[in-house]
């Protein structure tokens, strides 16, 4: 997967002002397990540059976790494909998405954005038909003028202005913006290197925000009674999940040693 994503990512010169006008979109295909996930967030840390990386993961051994992280990171997204006779389908609509992006080049002007604390994400991907665009700030005053701007296909510049008073109350919000804050924080790990402080932030914003993170968990606890106290307790066999292939009717698996016995003796 490194030598193919170097290759990838290669950036190959200017190309002109006919290169530059374009969006440069990379597409990453596996269905086998990505287990070099440091090596292969360093070299998308390093090469991605301007470009765009698009994941897709077929069937069940994909790393879903660094598929989902790379095309984050890389301002693209990810495309999952469990039903492995269905996939032109979810290709063709990625495809289709890919090629006539709705905005590219997006810029969020935030008023008084120097005083923002924060705002996620920091580098906005582009736009396609069917999927929101969501940046969070905290640290601002529900005033003044939002300014958004981008490229349309045609290569024109678009520009919309909201007045933030006009914007509706909603609830959750702080979540939203702490889990793209541990987003970011993890980012800095992505390559194996998170360091203690950040470890520990990590840790404070998922007990503060009740949120699910690679360092905080959560317990949840039925207290509602299954029997009544008095009965006695019974004891009971739990089928076990079978392997991806097995059937139920198998009474054994198949023997995968040599003969080495029968070697030996007619040896």
């Amino acid at each position: 997967m490194a030598s193919a994503l170097d290759a990838a990512l290669e950036m190959t010169g200017d190309g002109g002002e006919e290169s530059r006008a374009r969006v440069r979109q990379v597409v990453f295909i596996t269905d086998g397990a990505v287990g070099n996930e440091s090596a292969l967030f360093g070299k998308i840390r390093d090469g991605l540059g301007s470009s765009r990386l698009f994941t897709v993961g077929i069937g069940s051994a994909p790393n879903m976790h660094f598929m989902r992280e790379a095309a984050r990171y890389g301002r693209g997204t990810y495309t999952a494909i469990s039903d492995l006779s269905d996939v032109a389908r979810p290709l063709d609509e990625l495809f289709g998405k890919m090629e006539a992006p709705v905005l590219t080049d997006i810029a969020v002007s935030w008023p008084g954005q120097a005083a923002a604390t924060e705002a996620f994400p920091d580098r906005i991907g582009d736009l396609f038909r069917g999927e929101p665009m969501v940046q969070v700030v905290r640290g601002l005053p529900a005033e003044g003028a939002l300014d958004v701007s981008g490229r349309l296909p045609d290569g024109s510049q678009w520009q919309q202005s909201l007045n933030l008073e006009q914007a509706a109350n909603g609830k959750g919000l702080h979540r939203h913006w702490a889990k793209q804050k541990i987003d970011s924080l993890m980012d800095s790990g992505l390559t194996g290197k998170i360091d203690d402080d950040a470890r520990q932030h990590v840790i404070r914003l998922g007990l503060e925000h009740q949120l699910m993170t690679k360092y905080t968990s959560f317990l949840a606890q039925d207290k509602t009674p299954s029997r009544p106290t008095q009965e006695a307790l019974e004891t009971d066999s739990v089928p076990t999940l079978l392997p991806a292939g097995s059937q139920g009717t198998m009474l054994r698996y198949p023997q995968t040693a040599t003969m080495s016995p029968l070697l030996i003796a007619i040896g």
